[in-house]
Parts: C-alpha cells; structure tokens; sequence
C-alpha cells in the first residue's frame, strides 16, 4: 500500500475538535499557517500531484478544495530515508526526521519543539469527557481521532508535531553529504530519473525520497503550508 504527503488545510485531515485544539495551539506558538492551498506552476512538476479534493457531498452539488501530494511511495521510505541520514549526520542531528512517522504526522512551518497531540481522560461535573493536549514526552498506550479522507474516524496513536523547517534543514544536509544536487529544478528531475527507475535498495530509496520531500517542505515551508504525515 502506498503512501504520500499531503499539503491540505485542516477541514481535509483532522475532526472539528482537533482543528480548533491545533488552532489554539498555533495561536499559543504564534505559529502562523496557510490554510488557502493555491494550485501554481510551481506544484504542476514531479514530484507535485495537485488535485481537488471533495469534501463534501449534498444534494445541490459537492465541495472541493485543492490540495497538493507527492508521488506515491512505498510505506517503509521514510523509515529507510530517516536511517540512511542517521548514518551519515548521526543520530543527534536527525532529531526532528526520526521524531515524525508516516499516519500519523504534521510538520509545521516554524520552529518548535517535537510535541506529541494525544487524548487524555479528564473527569468534570457532567461526566468525564476528552480533551487534546500538547506533551513533549511519549504517551505510549494513548490514541487520538482522525478524520481520514475516506470520511471515516480512525484511532490513531499520538500524532506527532514537528518543525517542517527543522526537518528541511537536516534534509539538506544529508543531501549535502550524500553529493545531490541543491538547485531545485535539477534535484527534481535526478529524483524523477531515480523514482521512474524504481529504486530497490535502502541507499537509492532514501537518496530519492530525500530529493522528493526536500522540495515538498520547501515549497511548504515557503508558503506556510502545513505537511501531513497523514494516510
């Protein structure tokens, strides 16, 4: 099954409850996002899939928004991309990259500390109930709700909150090490060759995918886009 990063704005991704938390959250962080998602020449290249997404369904019509992918990947490429990099930066300088996983991630576009959104059981008057709160450390056992983009709520474990700028910066420097290309425009046609000649081993995966992230989070970070690490 495959998997690809998504640049959306949050109606797209996450329930109500969680846009507002991520909200109040982003305005605590003086955090500044860009729900708008503009399909521009820039995003019509490789590794760029710009599509309009329906996100509604009702009588008169359907609403869409648009959003942006990444070509389609195998599962395991992050994780192979996040080692091949810890070889070479060790694992001190890939704390943001090996911090956020595929289904369930967000990168945002500043600087922050890696956080984790988890769900936590909190008694009040009426009852008990649940409320999402922000927690450096890791809440193994605790799952949190998403709305996938089938319409359907999954139970995901602890989304993860990262630096997309942090994540850039220690892609560059693998790529930096590893000899690949900086300007964009030649980087994304090595990682179009790479990814067409279907790449077996860890080494060539993760120097393709690296490419291919890379401009994504440059392109999100430019525009102050939101990545999700979402299914």
């Amino acid at each position: 099954m495959g998997f690809a990063l998504t640049i959306a704005p949050m109606s797209t991704m996450v329930d109500e409850f969680n846009i507002k938390n991520l909200h109040a959250w982003l305005d605590a962080n003086k955090g500044h996002v860009n729900e708008r998602v503009e399909i521009s020449s820039q995003t019509s290249v490789f590794p760029f899939e710009p599509e309009k997404y329906q996100i509604a369904e009702e009588d008169e019509g359907s609403e869409y928004v648009d959003v942006v992918r990444h070509v389609e990947v195998g599962w395991s490429w992050w994780g192979m991309t996040v080692n091949e990099m810890t070889k070479v930066l060790g694992i001190k300088n890939v704390k943001a990259s090996s911090f956020i996983q595929p289904l369930w991630g967000a990168a945002v576009p500043f600087e922050i500390k890696n956080q984790h959104l988890i769900k936590q059981q909190t008694p009040s008057p009426l009852g008990k109930f649940f409320l999402f709160i922000f927690t450096p450390k890791d809440p193994s056992g605790m799952d949190i709700m998403l709305m996938t983009k089938n319409g359907k709520s999954e139970s995901v474990r602890n989304l993860r909150i990262s630096s997309a700028s942090k994540i850039l910066s220690e892609l560059e420097s693998a790529c930096r090490a590893w000899n690949l290309p900086n300007d964009e425009t030649e980087a994304r046609m090595l990682a179009e060759e790479m990814y067409e000649a279907m790449p077996e081993t860890d080494e060539t995966i993760s120097r393709c995918y690296a490419l291919i992230v890379r401009s994504f989070l440059r392109y999100a970070v430019e525009q102050k886009h939101i990545v999700w690490f979402i299914k």
